[in-house]
């Protein structure tokens, strides 16, 4: 009987941690990731790219 006893406090230990879980879970999971974002100007994976307008525009300007 003592047996039997441990036996469904640990099931029933389970179901209240896995009903918890599913209707309370953690807060990391709950907030949505972050949005991403353009690199700014002269960030790595922009080198080897075309120039922009503006960038054309200032490169003209200097040449000249």
């Amino acid at each position: 009987m003592p047996r039997l006893i441990r036996e469904w406090r640990a099931t029933l230990g389970r179901a209240v941690t896995t009903l918890g879980t599913v209707l309370y879970p953690h807060p990391d999971f709950l907030c949505a990731p972050p949005r991403p974002h353009p690199p700014l100007p002269g960030h790595p994976e922009l080198l080897g790219t075309a120039p922009s307008r503006a960038e054309r525009a200032v490169l003209r300007a200097l040449s000249g």
